[in-house]
């Protein structure tokens, strides 16, 4: 109640405060106010939170916090091998924390670290959001960090060789989260070698790269997608000489070969 402004009639509270008003001192019967209560006629009156109008001759009043504490920022609560507290966003109101891209914002409250996919606001003086197990939490004091994001990736249009085809447009670039092609029958190419699509974990590019199922960098990468589809033959009996019998016939098509 040290926040509790009284004058004139009125009873309100400072501001980073919001009242509560009850009819009686009960425990947890309190509601917030929209402002303050006022005495009219000997009755004190007020519209709640939640639109009802509050009047009771006698009122018990008190002061709720609604600006959190600053969080603090640390690395040391990561939970997976790569972390970047300075890439954490707070809003300038400090009523929302997270992280670019839809990292993982990792929280640690008073028991335990926690993985947050999306934000936890800031709601009457407490930090709220849900874990990985969408179980809500609520905590005064936390602490965060941010999922580490994967190196830069840049789109070319060079390709293996001529006569092959690369177009960087059907890069499918998720920032910090996956790379891929969109076409079917596109293939992706990491540094000139084809690959089956990258996902950022913890800082690190992985996927399979050539062959190879173990693929991991931290490096810049340059990527493209290749169009893997080839073209409908034509029909070559011109491409015959004089003395050659030529037909099509005969051509057998299947599963991108010709025989």
């Amino acid at each position: 109640t040290t926040s509790l402004e009284k004058r004139d009639g009125e009873v309100s509270c400072g501001a980073g405060k919001k009242l509560v008003v009850s009819s009686s001192d009960q425990q947890a019967s309190g509601h917030p106010v929209d402002g303050s209560v006022k005495c009219i006629d000997g009755i004190w009156k007020g519209t709640l939170l939640n639109s009802e109008q509050f009047k009771s001759r006698d009122v018990y009043a008190t002061c709720m916090a609604t600006d959190c504490n600053d969080p603090a920022k640390s690395d040391d609560i990561c939970t997976t091998p790569s972390c970047n507290k300075d890439t954490v966003i707070i809003n300038e109101e400090v009523t929302s924390i997270s992280c670019p891209n839809g990292n993982d914002l990792y929280v640690k409250t008073s028991t335990t670290t926690v993985t947050v996919t999306g934000s936890v606001t800031c709601v009457d003086g407490v930090w709220t959001g849900k874990n990985e197990n969408n179980v809500d939490f609520h905590e005064e004091t936390i602490t965060v960090t941010c999922e580490a994001p994967c190196s830069k990736v840049t789109k070319t249009d060079v390709c293996l060789d001529d006569p092959a085809v690369c177009d960087k447009e059907d890069v499918d670039y998720k920032e910090s989260k996956s790379v891929e092609c969109k076409t079917d029958g596109f293939i992706l190419l990491v540094g000139g070698k084809t690959s089956e699509g990258l996902t950022c974990k913890s800082g690190t590019w992985i996927g399979t790269v050539d062959g190879n199922a173990d693929f991991e960098s931290t490096d810049d990468l340059t990527v493209t997608c290749l169009d893997g589809r080839c073209t409908t033959p034509h029909d070559g009996t011109n491409i015959c000489t004089a003395k050659q019998s030529c037909s099509t016939t005969s051509l057998e098509k299947r599963d991108g070969e010709v025989s």
